[in-house]
């Protein structure tokens, strides 16, 4: 049985608690100290370094709390970069705190894709072939668009035991917002796509979604396509004992309170 389709994911914010915000302050020597809410020393200094002209031993950064990040705060921003510019052009400390209009505008989302996916199996849900083409949207820049799209195959690599894979991706500028890392960077799309299809093929055959995975698990000692060893693989107890407590065979396909259902999924993140 061959199935295919197209999955159409749009870009969603990080969304954290708080606002992007940034304080940076000179001293007479040349040395800039800058206060943010962050996950990437090192690559915020290093741009701080080479947009301002200064030596990196002169840059000092410092990470307030952190509410939420999920890969939203390693890059340096615009509003990063100009309380810097701004606080050494006027000798005195500078303070910039986005609001959430401006975090949507003047920071990054996830990767936007579209995904044509075609899936081979055999009568009994033996997954046999797929072949997965990615059209990234990464915005006006590149942004992270290369990484998105080789992890959107590489994560997904671990979860289930196919022997044909095919996959392919581009990326397109367009006049978007740039994207950058979020939360599994470019697998979170493709498991939508993926178990999407598979939930559609598994009910062409009239098979439990289920069962069906469970059929198509890794097992460990498996060798992955890059050469890599499966040391641990704990996927099918995670699917029986999940079906277990959700009490799957009782609710599947059953609405239940305000019409919310059960479904399943499946995904891997470095």
């Amino acid at each position: 049985h061959i199935r295919e389709d197209r999955f159409i994911i749009p870009a969603t914010s990080h969304a954290a608690m708080e606002p992007h915000v940034a304080l940076a302050s000179f001293d007479r020597s040349g040395n800039l100290d800058i206060w943010m809410s962050h996950m990437g020393y090192e690559v915020k200094r290093y741009w701080l370094a080479k947009t301002l002209e200064i030596p990196l031993t002169k840059v000092r950064v410092f990470k307030s709390y952190v509410g939420g990040a999920f890969g939203g705060k390693v890059n340096l921003f615009s509003h990063e970069f100009l309380v810097a510019y701004l606080s050494k052009k006027t000798g005195r400390p500078v303070k910039i705190a986005l609001s959430r209009e401006e975090v949507f505008a003047a920071t990054t989302t996830s990767h936007r894709m579209i995904i044509d996916l075609k899936i081979g199996v055999k009568k009994n849900g033996t997954i046999m072939a797929q072949d997965m083409s990615i059209i990234n949207d990464p915005g006006a820049y590149r942004g992270s668009s290369p990484v998105a799209m080789f992890l959107a195959h590489n994560f997904c690599n671990s979860i289930f035991h196919i022997p044909n894979l095919k996959h392919q991706g581009v990326g397109v500028y367009t006049n978007k917002s740039v994207c950058m890392a979020k939360r599994g960077h470019g697998a979170p799309q493709a498991r939508f796509a993926i178990d999407g299809l598979l939930e559609m093929v598994a009910e062409d055959l009239g098979l439990d979604p289920i069962e069906m995975m469970l059929r198509n698990t890794r097992k460990t000692g498996d060798t992955l396509p890059n050469g890599d060893t499966m040391e641990s693989y704990g996927l099918a107890d995670c699917l029986r004992e999940a079906a277990r407590v959700s009490e799957w065979k009782k609710k599947r396909g059953k609405p239940g309170d305000r019409g919310v259902g059960v479904g399943v999924a499946s995904m891997f993140s470095g």
